[in-house]
This record gives C-alpha cells, sequence and structure tokens, in this order.
C-alpha cells in the first residue's frame, strides 16, 4: 500500500459470496489474469497463468474484468476494513 497499491477486502463472513465457484485471481494490466492455488489447508500452491484476454467485440468486459468488476463494487478498502475488524 505504500507504493501505491490498493486492496478491497469482499469479506463474505455474513453474506453470500458473489463470486461462488470462481478461483482466487491477480488481474494484471486489466487484462493477463493469473490464477491463485492454494492447497486444503490454505497454503500457497503456485499461480496458473491465463492467456491476456482480447476485449469482446462487443465492448463487454472479459470473464477476469467482470469478476474483478463484481469484486470491487462488493468490497471495501482494506483500511476501512482492518479499522473494523483488524483487533479481532
Amino acid at each position: 500500500m505504500t507504493a501505491g497499491e490498493e486492496f478491497h477486502i469482499l469479506d463474505v463472513t455474513d453474506r453470500p459470496n458473489p463470486l461462488q465457484g470462481v478461483s482466487a485471481f491477480w488481474l494484471f494490466d486489466g487484462r493477463e489474469p493469473v490464477i491463485l492455488n492454494y492447497d486444503e489447508n490454505g497454503a500457497f500452491t503456485g499461480p496458473t497463468f491465463v492467456p491476456a484476454a482480447t476485449p469482446l467485440p462487443t465492448g463487454e468486459e472479459f470473464e477476469y474484468a467482470t469478476y474483478r468488476s463484481v469484486a470491487l463494487a462488493m468490497s471495501v478498502p482494506f483500511t476501512e476494513w482492518w479499522e473494523k475488524h483488524g483487533t479481532e
């Protein structure tokens, strides 16, 4: 965060997950998805690189950009979340 990166929390503790079934991912430059793989204990096991997506001819977002839009719309900035939950 000190380098300018923004972090958000999509807390689904007390509500349905709007991205149920979507694997954790990172989206570089808005079009380079990388799936983040974890084992059954939650330990990171490595990335899966997905080929860069080409925008759809209709102007619609591609799959991972849509996931990102949903996640951001339903999340809160990390600092806001931390103020409320950081001491739990």
